[in-house]
């Protein structure tokens, strides 16, 4: 079972805070992130398409051998390689979805206790402008299958380009 690095730097089984690993994967994955549509693998990222058609929107989950709950559990290099990765995929985004007009980044670890990090692409004419889309009232409006191919092999067009 995966390990997780907490806070103090001390190291748990992962199964007690609840994190469930996804079987076949080649680094500990939260099971919630896993299911989740995938695009590409940078050096150190794994992105994710969120399945929601209100809010274009991917995650970045390190790749690294022992879940670490935030960025504390990173070493310096891997703190800057996740700060370029994170700049690439955003401006990635920005080519993708042409109404962009700002982006957010997120990071949170109460529902998934892994390091993840949330990029947004957000315009005022969204649903949910301009408070935040992570507690939106309005349900998630999944993509077609095709629509999900198509969006995860234009990001990942994207994403190449600039990496």
């Amino acid at each position: 079972m995966a390990q997780i690095k907490l806070l103090n730097g001390s190291l748990v089984d992962a199964s007690q805070l609840g994190i469930v690993e996804t079987p076949g994967y080649d680094f500990p994955c939260d099971k919630k992130i896993a299911t989740k549509p995938f695009v590409m693998n940078l050096k150190l990222c794994r992105v994710f398409l969120n399945d929601n058609k209100n809010h274009p929107w991917l995650i970045l989950v390190p790749r690294l051998p022992v879940i670490t709950q935030n960025v504390l559990g990173l070493s310096d290099e891997q703190y800057a390689q996740l700060c370029r990765e994170k700049r690439i995929v955003m401006a990635a985004m920005v080519n993708v979805f042409k109404q962009t007009e700002q982006m957010n980044a997120a990071e949170f670890a109460s529902g998934v206790r892994q390091l993840h990090m949330h990029l947004i692409a957000r315009h005022t004419k969204d649903i949910a402008w301009p408070k935040s889309v992570i507690d939106s009232p309005h349900p998630a409006v999944p993509y077609s299958e095709e629509e999900k191919a198509d969006l995860c092999n234009r990001l990942k067009a994207a994403i190449g380009a600039l990496s």
